[in-house]
């Protein structure tokens, strides 16, 4: 006999597939956005569940999926219409115990924090000059000059990395420099997340998931998106935030059971 939960998963299964067959992260994240929030909160778990462990088991749908979901959740603002939606969602999770989504909701502080970005070294440009303003060095990083490039990868503003991401002179290379710089601040990392060329790229997420100041949401949202080999190497990462650490040991549990532990 099917159950109402049967009935919620074939619904899932479905609507999964269609997600599949669109062409980028974006538009997958803003179809899952509207397909999950049209939901209860209780059938919204359950979908949202159910593609992290599909992701996890290696289903193929879910491990496209799943990214977009972490780009939707590290991009959506707590002041957005969907507030109301994830703090019903959130105090569901916490009565049925729903450890995989609540760790997926959390934002603590990052483990390790630069206490003042102006400490990151400024660069030096290969010109004649070194008083080369924040506006100038943005446009540089339009350019196809692979020396200034390769130095404005490292350049303490985010609103210059923002724009050299852009840049499609830049290599995966350069984005793993960043995405490992350490120290760095969360506004570097968070501006290569937002990037979604880059952060469909498993090494990219690797190096951000890996990285102590990485800001702890964004590390949380980005474990499901990863092998089974990067969960357990976070799970051992004694520089990572406890949650960050906790919650991998979480995840690589679920993958080696491939249990459900809750019903609605």
């Amino acid at each position: 006999m099917t159950t109402p939960l049967d009935r919620v998963r074939n619904r899932y299964r479905s609507r999964i597939r269609q997600l599949d067959r669109l062409p980028d992260i974006g538009m997958q994240a803003a179809a899952l956005r509207e397909a999950v929030t049209e939901r209860t909160p209780h059938q919204a778990i359950v979908w949202l569940d159910e593609l992290v462990r599909g992701a996890l088991w290696g289903h193929r749908p879910e491990m496209s999926i799943v990214v977009a979901l972490a780009h939707w959740l590290i991009e959506r603002d707590r002041d957005d219409e969907d507030y109301a939606f994830f703090e019903a969602v959130y105090r569901t999770c916490h009565e049925h115990d729903i450890q995989t989504l609540l760790f997926l909701l959390r934002d603590p502080p990052p483990h390790r924090e630069l206490p003042d970005p102006s400490d990151l070294p400024d660069i030096r440009l290969p010109l004649d000059r070194d008083d080369i303003t924040v506006g100038e060095r943005r446009a540089l990083a339009r350019g196809s000059d692979r020396d200034v490039l390769d130095r404005l990868v490292m350049d303490p503003d985010p609103k210059v990395l923002d724009v050299l991401l852009g840049n499609p002179s830049i290599t995966q290379t350069e984005v793993l420099r960043v995405a490992s710089r350490r120290p760095t601040t969360a506004h570097h990392l968070r501006t290569v997340v937002s990037h979604l060329d880059w952060l469909q790229l498993p090494e990219v997420r690797k190096a951000i998931l890996l990285n102590p100041y990485s800001p702890t949401g964004i590390s949380l949202k980005l474990l499901p998106t990863l092998g089974i080999h990067e969960l357990r190497r976070a799970s051992f990462g004694s520089d990572l935030h406890p949650m960050v650490i906790e919650a991998a040991e979480l995840l690589v549990d679920l993958r080696e059971t491939r249990t459900y532990p809750w019903e609605v």
